[in-house]
């Protein structure tokens, strides 16, 4: 049985817990403080054994490798570094684009016009708020960019519309279409 319990007496194993806690009568409290810092230094020290133990494995792994092998493994993780950076790369810009929805007429323009190698880090984690001040910033840089823009007239600023030169189609224009009807 466990320490503190007899079963044959009439306590039960609660408490006896109770009493070796300081609960029961006449007992003093252990200092509980001090043994979990005793304990929190002892798992503290048994991980820096650890890690120091799981590098000196990875170590011997690769002594243990040929010399295909480690090009192997190699070429896995620039492999996967390059894989990770291209898709922060989208998440980035992914990102750029949905902030830039509300501040600009066209989301897509934020993407091409800053630098986004500015906001990604090495570890593909980027700043969403500097993405926003960046972003507030090249409002303030070309407000003809910006959702809502008026053109100086109170109605919003439009792209040209239709042909140009008063209607007429270009030589290109004239082109693409016969080769079009050609087919």
């Amino acid at each position: 049985m466990a320490e503190g319990s007899e079963g044959a007496e009439g306590t039960t194993a609660t408490e006896g817990k109770a009493t070796e806690e300081g609960k029961g009568e006449g007992s003093e409290a252990p200092d509980h403080a001090a043994e979990v810092k005793r304990l929190t230094e002892a798992l503290a020290n048994e991980r820096k054994r650890q890690e120091k133990a799981e590098k000196e494995l990875a170590d011997l792994r690769k002594l243990a490798m040929t010399e295909q092998e480690r090009a192997v493994a190699e070429a896995k993780a620039e492999g996967k570094a390059e894989a990770i950076q291209t898709l922060a790369r989208k998440l980035l810009e992914a990102e750029v684009r949905a902030q830039a929805a509300g501040k600009l007429a066209d989301p897509a323009d934020a993407a091409r016009l800053l630098d986004l190698d500015d906001f990604l880090g090495d570890d593909g984690t980027y700043d969403a708020k500097a993405i926003g001040r960046a972003l507030d910033e090249l409002v303030v840089a070309k407000p003809y960019l910006a959702a809502g823009h008026t053109n100086g007239s109170g109605s919003a600023a439009k792209p040209p519309q239709g042909a140009r030169d008063g209607g007429k189609q270009s030589e290109a224009d004239d082109f693409i279409r016969g080769m079009v009807k050609g087919r």
